[in-house]
């Protein structure tokens, strides 16, 4: 069931009063998370078939497993981040081939391999005609 894109959520938890159970709030110890962030680009896309912006969409949807990449190397390096731009070929079967890693400013050859194999396990709901040439940056900071 994948088709639920965006939207408002449900009614559940909306304006719902709840002023029994106030004990379950400890204000007392609050700690900060720090999220990591992974931050939305638009791609580079050599195609009159597929919309950057679409892709753009899907690749936002899926972002929570690249982002876990990245978390996986913030536990080694806790101060890495950076840039990582990734290239691909979009197949008519909906598929990245040739997944390669143009540049990138990450120090971290775990979170880019990682990556790499991310995006190679995905399928688009594109299917071009040929190939498409793709371009994507993926931006990661280790939040504020």
């Amino acid at each position: 069931g994948a088709h639920a894109v965006g939207g408002a959520p449900g009614p559940h938890g909306i304006g719902a009063t709840q002023t029994s159970g106030a004990g379950t709030v400890d204000t007392g110890r609050k700690q900060v998370v720090k999220v990591p962030q992974v931050v939305d680009s638009v791609p580079e896309v050599d195609s009159s078939e597929v919309k950057p912006k679409d892709l753009a969409r899907y690749i936002q949807s899926r972002k929570a497993s690249i982002q876990r990449c990245y978390e996986n190397g913030l536990k080694r390096d806790p101060s890495l981040k950076g840039k990582v731009m990734v290239r691909f070929d979009l197949t008519p079967q909906g598929r990245a081939s040739n997944v390669e890693v143009e540049e990138s400013t990450l120090r971290s050859d775990e979170v880019i391999n990682c990556i790499k194999t991310t995006i190679r396990g995905w399928t688009f709901p594109f299917k071009p005609s040929d190939d498409v040439p793709v371009s994507y940056p993926f931006i990661f900071s280790p939040g504020e």
